[in-house]
Formats: structure tokens, C-alpha cells, sequence
């Protein structure tokens, strides 16, 4: 499922650079033919969107439920059928630990430098943060991070409080990265709503404040 809030603080330093980042749970796929062609027509779709008049590949893909281990990575099995996809090989992949459930990034190093990767402490799941700095750009304020992150699911309070929870967490993160930093939130949330405290706590006061690029005064999946 394509899905998640993607929320971010707005470019500093005068940055203008154009990237399509895209966040995707693929419940440990692709692992197979069939997983692979249907994953080409996705992103092969994806890249030819316009969006505010600009439709291109996919720069960064933050991947939720991931499975790697000795006989299956599906984290570079994305980076290998993007580049397949768009013939290149520039498509890399980007993961911490091995497992079912885990998260991963995949970057195209054409149009952007990776700087750093790590996990962060979130609730149930960590999270992985990513720095990048567009390709051509020299000055550090052009730097913006991307978080992959997999909230807790389910309706009953105590999947409420947990989301909650993480989503502070996850602010309090990127507010220690301090004033003026770009940041990219990503991720399979698992929202209810627009009320949602695991919503809401993306907007309370802090360095990480968010903005969501949606405008819409509700908001679920």
C-alpha cells in the first residue's frame, strides 16, 4: 500500500532543487517476477506524475516493512528494479539491522548525496533518519533530513496513546536537530484522523514543527 503523512519543514538558505520522495509499505515484497514487474509499472507510473507541473523518477522511496536477512533484501531488491526501470545504476539502497519489519530508504545518488543514516529510538518500531544534500549544492543550510517510520496500527485506545506517543518521540528528534533544518517526515502512520494525537503532535511547537503539504482540515487512511 502506498501510504503515510509526509510532512515537511520548508527549505532553508533559498534551496530550490526539485526531488520526488515517495513512501511506500510493501509488506516484505518485492521477492519475486511478479513482485518485481508490478513494482516497475507503480514507479514507472509514479515517475511520469506530474505534480505542479513537474513529473519526474523518484529521487528518495522510504520503504516500511522490510525483509532482509541471508536469503532475501528487499530494500535493494527496490534500489535494483528502480534502477532496472530507469536504466541506470545509480538507484542505492539504504538499511540498518536485518529481520522482518524493518525500514529502509533507497536514493538516487545522480540527484542526491547521502551524508549519514541512523536509527532512532520511536516506540514498538525504530525509526531511520537519513541526511541528504542535493547533488551540486555545497551549503550545509541545502541539507535536509527524511524519517521512515512505521507507527503502531489498530483503533483501541491503547494503539491511540502508542501513536501518540511515537509521534512525540519522533518530534522530539527533529527538534534536537535544531532551528532552521529541513525535515521530511515519511512513513505508514496508520492514522485514524486528522485528530488523531498521533496527527496532531506533528504540529505542537518546536524546531520540528511540521506543515502538511496537503491542507486538508481532515485527514486518515
Amino acid at each position: 500500500m502506498l501510504a503515510g503523512l509526509s510532512v515537511a519543514v520548508a527549505w532553508s538558505h533559498g534551496a530550490s532543487a526539485q526531488l520526488r520522495i515517495v513512501t511506500y509499505n510493501t509488506l516484505d515484497k518485492p521477492v519475486n517476477f511478479f513482485d518485481n514487474s508490478e513494482f516497475q509499472t507503480i514507479f514507472g507510473a509514479i515517475s511520469t506524475e506530474s505534480v505542479n507541473g513537474i513529473a519526474r523518477p523518484v529521487d528518495i522511496l522510504t520503504l516500511q516493512e522490510q525483509q532482509i536477512d541471508s536469503s532475501v533484501n528487499t530494500v535493494q531488491q527496490a534500489a535494483d528494479q528502480l534502477n532496472v526501470l530507469h536504466n541506470t545504476d545509480a538507484y542505492t539502497a539504504v538499511f540498518i539491522g536485518s529481520g522482518s519489519d524493518r525500514l529502509g530508504m533507497v536514493y538516487n545518488s545522480d540527484t542526491v548525496d547521502l551524508l549519514d543514516s541512523t536509527l532512532v529510538g520511536v516506540g514498538i518500531r525504530p525509526g531511520l533518519r537519513a541526511q541528504f544534500r542535493p547533488v551540486g549544492y555545497t551549503d550545509a543550510g541545502s541539507d535536509f533530513y527524511v524519517y521512515s517510520t512505521h507507527f503502531k496500527a489498530g483503533s483501541s485506545s491503547s494503539d491511540f496513546s502508542q501513536r501518540a506517543t511515537e509521534a512525540s518521540n519522533l518530534r522530539n528528534n527533529a527538534d534536537a536537530l535544531g532551528p532552521g533544518a529541513n525535515v521530511i517526515y515519511t512513513g505508514d502512520l496508520n492514522l485514524q484522523s486528522s485528530s488523531d494525537l498521533g496527527y496532531t503532535n506533528f504540529f505542537v511547537a518546536g524546531d520540528g514543527k511540521a506543515v502538511d503539504p496537503t491542507g486538508l482540515s481532515f485527514w486518515g487512511v
